[in-house]
C-alpha cells in the first residue's frame, strides 16, 4: 500500500488498484501483462508516479497523471526480482535476492551493492 494525494494505492500479486479516500470509490489498474507478480509498490510524489516492484518481470513505473505503465529500460536478467523498493535523493534503492541496487532514473543507470560491500546475503526487503 502507498499514498499519494487523494488515493490510496493497493496491490496485490496480480492486480494494482487506486482508491479514492474523497470519493469512496476503487479502480482497478490494468497492468501491461497480466502475467506480471506485484511485490512492492513505492509512490513517487516528485515524478508523480509509482514504481512497481514484481517477482520476475524487473521494476515497472506507472505515470500517474496519464495512467500508462512503462518497463524501466533494464536487462531483466539482471534483477527481475524486486522485493523492495525505496528513495532517496534521486536514487531508487531496490531490494533483490542479489542485494541492493542503487538505480539512478535520470541517468538509467545503477549500481549492485551485495556481500561483498557488506550487505547480507539473501532475499533483501527494505524497511518502509
Amino acid at each position: 500500500m502507498a499514498t499519494e494525494s487523494d488515493n490510496l494505492w493497493i496491490a496485490s500479486t496480480s492486480s494494482l488498484f487506486c482508491f479514492s479516500l474523497s470519493e469512496h470509490t476503487i479502480t482497478d489498474i490494468y497492468t501491461p501483462n497480466q502475467d506480471v507478480s506485484i511485490s512492492c509498490l513505492y509512490v513517487d510524489t516528485v515524478s508523480h508516479c509509482l514504481w512497481v516492484g514484481t517477482k520476475s518481470q524487473g521494476l515497472l513505473r506507472f505515470d500517474i497523471p496519464t495512467r500508462q505503465f512503462a518497463v524501466v529500460p533494464i536487462t531483466r536478467g539482471d534483477f527481475p526480482e524486486i522485493n523492495a523498493v525505496l528513495a532517496h535523493d534521486s536514487v531508487l534503492w531496490l531490494g533483490t535476492p542479489e542485494g541492493i541496487y542503487a538505480y539512478r532514473p535520470q541517468e538509467q543507470t545503477y549500481c549492485l551493492y551485495n556481500q561483498k560491500d557488506g550487505v547480507d546475503d539473501g532475499i533483501l526487503r527494505l524497511q518502509l
